[in-house]
């Protein structure tokens, strides 16, 4: 009779013993878990910070998203869906031209009246804008003068080609005539819009694309299957220099043809390669 007590007793035990192993097990688990999930968010809140930053920041923001969603994808087997990001261009005149616009128009039962000729110039890479004025300012009203300064500041927003703001671009106003009595600073800025916008239609304006300086470290052995890769997306080779054991290549591309360029490159190489690319300008692609 004592040796059956002492044999459910054991059992009991035993049972306990189990469930509190278990218990530990799926803490483990779930503590494991939380640790997975709380790390993909981790990545996901750096992927919408990385789309959030500025303009300015633009190329290398989207560089980094696409390096967090291959991450993603590596690491948890997850494939968040992201589309082909928008490369911000910009628009250039590559030659000069000149316009002259008039405005005479009502506008809230009122006319205005305003007639502005101006020149478009192309500048040196990095030059950004350049309004000047040939014009005499001081036989205008101050008013007139810088409502001609925002009508061409406005009409610079939006290129002819892709709508993208211009840059590296002189705008001279030539020539401003005033109409006394009907003459408004509504009209001076609507004429300047007007003149700018035809002057570029006829200043064979080219579009800048964002260029990266791109630098792959590679093994002597896999450099031909990188330099392949590298040329087919539209690279341009600057330099290749020995760093220790490696050849390390530098070099620009257009970024619109590197989306996916890390995760080709890798495979190409089986894995050998480093990658490391920045913006360097906006240009137009050789």
């Amino acid at each position: 009779m004592a040796n059956e007590q002492n044999e459910q007793a054991q059992d009991i035990q035993n049972e306990q013993v189990e469930q509190s192993n278990e218990q530990t097990q799926a803490e483990g688990v779930e503590q494991a878990n939380d640790v997975t999930v709380e790390s993909l968010q981790a990545q996901i809140t750096k992927l919408e910070e990385n789309l959030k930053l500025e303009k300015a920041r633009t190329a290398n923001a989207v560089y980094e998203a696409q390096k967090s969603v291959e991450r993603i994808q590596r690491e948890y087997g997850i494939s968040p869906r992201s589309g082909r990001p928008q490369v911000v261009c910009t628009e250039t005149p590559t030659r000069e031209a000149e316009s002259e616009a008039v405005f005479d128009r009502e506008l809230g039962k009122q006319m205005h009246h305003g007639q502005v000729a101006v020149k478009v110039a192309p500048l040196p890479r990095g030059e950004g804008t350049r309004i000047t004025f040939a014009a005499d300012e001081k036989a205008f009203p101050p008013a007139f003068c810088q409502a001609v300064r925002e009508g061409v500041e406005n009409a610079l927003q939006s290129g002819p080609r892709t709508g993208y703001p211009l840059q590296d671009i002189a705008v001279t106003v030539t020539q401003m005539v005033r109409l006394e009595g009907k003459s408004t600073p509504v009209g001076f800025h609507m004429a300047a819009g007007m003149a700018v916008r035809q002057a570029l239609a006829s200043a064979s304006v080219a579009v800048l694309e964002p260029l990266m300086q791109v630098e792959i470290s590679v093994p002597e052995s896999a450099m031909g299957s990188a330099l392949s890769l590298f040329g087919a997306r539209g690279g341009l080779v600057e330099a290749i220099e020995d760093r220790a054991d490696l050849k390390a290549v530098r070099g620009v591309a257009p970024m619109s043809r590197l989306f996916g360029f890390s995760t080709d490159l890798r495979s190409a190489t089986q894995g050998r390669a480093g990658l490391v690319m920045r913006f360097a300008r906006f240009d137009i692609p050789e």
